[in-house]
């Protein structure tokens, strides 16, 4: 008896570890399809990214549109939204083009421009999900007579860094742009005043046991010439789209940025040539971006601060230039968001419209005093910065961005 209860008991143990053994396999089959499920899907989006964010040449002529699938909305931007980008829809006109200076740059020429031609900047940040924001966002309307210049300091393992940049780098930009006109030389000007800037901030850094650092995606409106031309500047992986108006209105988001990425190979290349390695996608295997200011202790592994810079001119189609962080361009392409800020702004115009009506019309006797301040706060957050508060609101809230969010709106009309 006592044999057979033993090989009875042993029976359940084997059937015990049989069923446990199968309900492990299954999991561990299932986790591997749900992970490459997970890296097709990754890889989809980074080929719709790549897409959306296709590496761009010198565009100081050429600007290249970024269209979307259609929309049963709107046949007029349905049909401006199938392609692909192309490399195609120059933003300036031909008899610019044609007076090309060294190196494709358009000579300017002397200044017909307003005097104090300054752009509407608006701007809006907020920390998401993250534990504190270390974004900076940098309005500078005073650089120069008729220049200025908005960039988004995205900072990394602290906000320090972005923090001395904003305070430092409009110094250093006036400085290293006065008396400088001509466009090649602008550009030149920029990467100078960029490697000041770093140059500055590495020392600082010595001295301070700082550790961090930042991206910058920025600006420069130059109003001294006719017309006014834009110079974008940018380290890292913020972003920057022109909106440009279309035939029939249609408003489409054209990339102004690339991303400086170590998994970029002429990127990588560069590292290994400095004896930086590239481990896990990143440089040193800790930085996701393979340019930046500060980050001293990588500045011998091949970061570098060198900003690209792309410029155009600002004529009746430009409508504006939109500058984000990482986060906000991981939750939107560039046309989603132009098609977010642009279907809102209208509505946001014809309300502030209304309640100013209200307000400052025949009927605003029969107020009452909370009418009258209800009405106020209203029409004070029916503005292009309340439309970029809702665009943070969708990017955090229903699209769960992971990362800060910030958003900076440079409209030239």
């Amino acid at each position: 008896m006592r044999g057979a209860a033993a090989r009875g008991a042993a029976s359940v143990v084997r059937r015990r570890v049989r069923r446990n053994f199968e309900l492990g396999f299954v999991a561990i089959v299932s986790d591997r399809v749900w992970y490459v499920c997970a890296r097709a899907r990754k890889a989809q989006r980074g080929a719709a990214a790549g897409a959306e964010h296709a590496p761009i040449r010198s565009i100081d002529a050429d600007l290249f549109t970024r269209r979307r699938a259609p929309s049963h909305r709107d046949a007029a931007r349905a049909s401006a939204a199938m392609a692909t980008p192309a490399l195609t829809d120059s933003l300036e006109p031909a008899a610019k083009r044609a007076k090309s200076g060294p190196g494709g740059e358009a000579d300017a020429g002397p200044s017909d421009a307003p005097a104090g031609f300054r752009p509407r900047v608006t701007s809006a940040t907020t920390k998401g999900r993250k534990h504190a924001n270390e974004d900076v966002t940098l309005i500078s309307d005073d650089l120069a007579p008729s220049r200025s210049f908005y960039a988004i300091l995205d900072g990394h393992g602290g906000r320090e860094c972005a923090d001395w940049v904003a305070e430092r780098l409009p110094a250093l930009l006036r400085e290293h742009l006065s008396g400088v006109r001509e466009s090649a030389a602008v550009k030149e000007a920029l990467k100078a005043a960029f490697a000041a800037c770093d140059a500055e901030l590495l020392a600082v850094c010595a001295a301070r046991d700082w550790c961090s650092g930042t991206c910058c995606a920025g600006l420069l409106v130059d109003g001294s010439v006719s017309p006014p031309r834009c110079y974008v500047a940018n380290v890292g992986d913020s972003r920057a789209f022109c909106v440009v108006e279309r035939d029939g209105g249609v408003r489409a988001a054209v990339s102004l940025t690339k991303d400086h990425s170590p998994l970029d190979a002429k990127e990588r290349r560069r590292i290994e040539a400095a004896g930086g390695r590239v481990v896990d996608g990143r440089v040193g295997g800790s930085l996701g971006v393979s340019r930046s200011l500060g980050d001293a202790r990588l500045k011998k592994a091949g970061l570098i601060a060198k900003p690209d810079i792309t410029s155009f001119n600002v004529g009746p189609a430009q409508v504006a230039v939109v500058l984000g962080c990482d986060g906000v361009w991981r939750v939107f392409s560039g046309q989603q968001l132009v098609d977010f800020v642009e279907d809102r702004l209208p509505k946001m115009e014809a309300l502030r419209a209304r309640l100013s009506q209200q307000l400052d019309g025949g009927g605003a006797a029969a107020l009452t005093r909370e009418e009258r301040a209800t009405l106020a706060k209203q029409r004070e957050a029916a503005s292009e910065e309340g439309v970029l508060r809702e665009l943070l609101h969708e990017a955090v809230h229903n699209r769960n961005a992971k990362d800060n969010v910030t958003v900076v709106m440079v409209r030239f009309a």
